[in-house]
């Protein structure tokens, strides 16, 4: 199981090697988020801290995790559809940068996303979340 610390460790080196990314917060709950997120600018990472289950059979378990990160921006009061557009573009290019790393690390052999299943990474759009953020989340199983 990653631990939080190792959590936060990869988290901060994100937010180091993405200029991009204004900061970052790490939390459990929608409300934390939103408590979280109020007085922040630019574009952000929220990093939900990963769910943990087992699955199989006592002869043969098997150990999953779940991790779920949001790259979203803060939406612009009235804003028009170019705009939009432009947020949206940027967070959808932040949000696959980080799945090319993730994917990157996996393939070296030097992930802390052991068993990263592929087939399970899923990117949706988000609109108004936390109080108003506008983006992109992935989640996928380790």
């Amino acid at each position: 199981m990653i631990t939080v610390t190792r959590f936060d460790q990869i988290c901060q080196a994100w937010v180091a090697a993405f200029p991009e990314l204004s900061g970052y917060v790490r939390v459990v709950t929608e409300s934390q988020a939103t408590a979280k997120l109020s007085d922040r600018t630019g574009i952000q990472l929220v990093a939900v801290l990963p769910s943990y289950g087992r699955s199989g059979s006592s002869v043969t378990p098997k150990r999953t995790q779940t991790a779920l990160f949001w790259i979203i921006e803060k939406s612009v009061p009235d804003a028009d559809d170019t705009q939009e557009l432009s947020q949206q573009q940027r967070t959808q290019d932040l949000i696959g940068k980080l799945e090319k790393r993730i994917m990157s690390e996996q393939e070296d052999g030097c992930s802390d996303w052991q068993r990263l299943e592929v087939a399970s990474i899923q990117i949706d759009p988000e609109q108004n979340i936390f109080g108003g953020w506008n983006g992109f989340y992935m989640t996928f199983d380790f």
